[in-house]
């Protein structure tokens, strides 16, 4: 499989994970916990603070990093979609022309 291919197969698998709603409720949820940790500590206890919001970044950064392949695999469709495109043109050109490298030809049945 080529790269661009993995970096589609991965941006997919990222953008399922992403529309998961018992993955996103479970993040969801998390996330309340620990901002609800981080608002109502006591104020001497600024290790449950700082403990909290070092998960709550964790977790923002999980999403980033899926979010960033979704990107990616766009990214590559796109850049896969391009080439295949390409390439068909230039195989259209080559069998419109006649010629079997697309460089020489008239296209016309040669007379002997």
């Amino acid at each position: 499989m080529a790269d661009e291919e993995v970096e589609i197969s991965r941006g997919n698998s990222a953008a399922s994970l992403l529309q998961n709603t018992l993955l996103i409720e479970a993040l969801d949820s998390i996330e309340q916990h620990f901002r609800e940790a981080i608002e109502n500590s006591a104020l001497s206890r600024s290790d449950v603070r700082e403990e909290a919001y070092h998960m709550l970044c964790a977790s923002k950064v999980f999403r980033k990093h899926l979010t960033h392949h979704i990107e990616t695999g766009k990214m590559a469709s796109v850049a896969f979609a391009q080439r295949e495109d390409q390439e068909t043109r230039e195989r259209d050109h080559r069998e419109w022309d006649g010629s079997p490298d697309g460089r020489t030809g008239s296209g016309y049945p040669q007379s002997s």
